[in-house]
């Protein structure tokens, strides 16, 4: 079973409005003050940490995902013999 999921158009109104709101959330991370304890506070500190933290595990998350999807995959027609 092979889908074509490749886009050539331009980008989505929803793509757009996440991207916006990841730039929102990412902005509010240098407004926003938090009260950190001292053995957090070196790493968590940082400006804008969260969400490159969560943008690069979700990343990795989708090539480990891509990995395993040729690792586990069947060709077309493997149950029908």
């Amino acid at each position: 079973m092979s889908h074509d999921t490749h886009h050539d158009g331009p980008p989505s109104r929803i793509h757009w409005l996440l991207v916006a709101l990841c730039a929102i959330a990412f902005a509010a991370d240098f407004i926003y003050s938090r009260k950190l304890e001292k053995g957090v506070e070196e790493i968590e500190g940082i400006p804008g940490f969260y969400p490159v933290y969560g943008f690069v595990a979700i990343a990795l998350l989708v090539l480990l995902s891509r990995g395993l999807r040729a690792a586990v995959s069947r060709k077309d027609g493997y149950y029908d013999d």
